[in-house]
């Protein structure tokens, strides 16, 4: 017989084990991010790279103005920082 795992129980277990990179109070503005990349992320209301890291590769591909070539960007940018983006899907509203 199959146990179901709850997905948010997953998530939750996942950051209590997970150290806190140094990186993750960085401000984005003090990243090498291109201007589209800062513009877009301050829509989504992200101030650092904890919050970055907190989003999904789907949230960000279903971000107005955030194409592949951005999604890139960002994802190298977090993997120098030997950082990912989350894997748990929430939804987000842009805001203009």
């Amino acid at each position: 017989m199959k146990k179901q795992v709850d997905l948010d129980d997953l998530i939750v277990r996942d950051f209590q084990f997970k150290e806190k990179s140094r990186f993750e109070d960085e401000p984005i503005a003090e990243l090498p991010i291109s201007t589209r990349v800062w513009r877009v992320l301050r829509k989504l209301g992200v101030e650092n790279v904890g919050d970055l890291v907190k989003l999904s590769e789907r949230e960000l591909k279903g971000t107005e103005g955030l194409g592949n070539k951005s999604l890139k960007e960002i994802k190298t940018l977090i993997g120098e920082m030997n950082l990912s983006l989350s894997k748990a899907v929430k939804y987000v509203k842009t805001t203009d």
